[in-house]
């Protein structure tokens, strides 16, 4: 077996759920540094990693835990490890480092009592509570964010409503706010999209997107999820898939102007898509071109008109401009097409 770090000519099998990353992120981390990842324990295994997503108890009814206990009984050298282990041995950030660095969601919602994870996601769309860190499992936030969880918390202590902690806190935090961008035809000014050439001629446009897929569900490898999708939309400027994707890693990294142009660009070739027009409206929502995200949230509707989503996100935005009569219209909306949604008992609260 090679040394304690990397895993070159190395053979490792996951069992269980990561909590740090998807499997399959893991599967590709350890080919990225020469090793090897079947689906299934055998004879040539060196590795087994166990996930710390799930119980101890209930990993130790694991079929490849099962298999590789009794290959170790036959003299084979199975080395059995835990999640943190493998993220120390691939040079990653581990559950621990994190927790020392940060604070996590699971924490914060043990420390503030009123607080729950849809009223934190609400606040997010306002764009109040940014994460810096997100995992498989969890949220990671700063130590300077905890003040403001703790202002939130004693609001709803207190029995304020949602809609006017959001309300005060956004206006307190955005004072005057001035467009950084200005419009022309509905595209921002500024950086735009480019696209690289393929660095050889073999892969196709799918290969480079199903490359970019293996690294879009990590913010370590973006990057190369980047990368990837702009290597398939120089093959094919028409796909898609890949021109969403790239959006939307733009837009988790908050480099709008680029999600715009992606978003804008998938619209062009597909303007019956009303997923499209409700990702145009997120962008357009976080640079408080609240016109325009009014405008492609109710195409997205015309499109769709169950789209229980958008009734959210339109209600959210008529709340910051002050419009609670067409903010009500889209609550009710939301209830009447997602009563059981995760956001349907805030919806109900702001219609008392």
């Amino acid at each position: 077996m090679a040394d304690k770090q990397g895993f070159e000519n190395i053979t490792v099998v996951f069992t269980g759920k990561l909590s740090s990353m998807p499997q399959k992120k893991a599967q590709e981390t350890v080919k990225k540094m020469g090793g090897t990842t079947p689906p299934n324990i055998t004879q040539k295994t060196d590795i087994l990693v166990i996930g710390d997503a799930r119980p101890l108890d209930e990993m130790s009814k694991s079929r490849k835990l099962l298999r590789a206990e009794q290959l170790r009984g036959q003299g084979k050298k199975v080395k059995v490890i835990s999640e943190n282990e493998f993220l120390e041995r691939a040079g990653l950030e581990t559950r621990y480092q994190l927790d020392d660095r940060f604070y996590s969601l699971t924490e914060i919602l043990k420390i503030y009592a009123h607080l729950q994870k849809e009223q934190i996601r609400y606040f997010q769309k306002w764009s109040l509570l940014r994460p810096v860190k997100k995992t498989n499992l969890d949220q990671y936030f700063e130590f300077k964010d905890l003040l403001l969880f703790r202002r939130i918390n004693n609001f709803i202590a207190d029995g304020k409503k949602l809609r006017a902690i959001a309300r005060g806190l956004y206006d307190e935090l955005n004072p005057g706010v001035q467009l950084a961008l200005s419009f022309d035809d509905g595209r921002p000014k500024g950086q735009v999209l480019k696209m690289n050439q393929p660095s050889s001629p073999n892969p196709t446009a799918e290969d480079w997107y199903e490359l970019g897929n293996r690294y879009d569900e990590n913010f370590d490898t973006f990057d190369d999820a980047i990368h990837a999708y702009q290597e398939a939309l120089a093959l094919d400027p028409s796909f898609m898939p890949a021109l969403v994707n790239l959006g939307n890693i733009y837009f988790e990294q908050h480099e709008f102007i680029q999600a715009f142009e992606a978003y804008h660009e998938a619209g062009r070739q597909n303007p019956e898509s009303a997923r499209i027009f409700y990702n145009l409206g997120n962008v357009y929502n976080e640079l408080h071109q609240y016109d325009q995200a009014i405008d492609v949230l109710e195409k997205a509707l015309e499109l769709e008109p169950d789209y229980s989503g958008a009734h959210f996100n339109l209600a959210v935005i008529f709340e910051k401009i002050g419009l609670e009569l067409h903010a009500r219209k889209h609550w009710q909306a939301y209830i009447e097409h997602d009563s059981h949604g995760e956001w349907a008992d805030i919806a109900r609260q702001h219609l008392l």
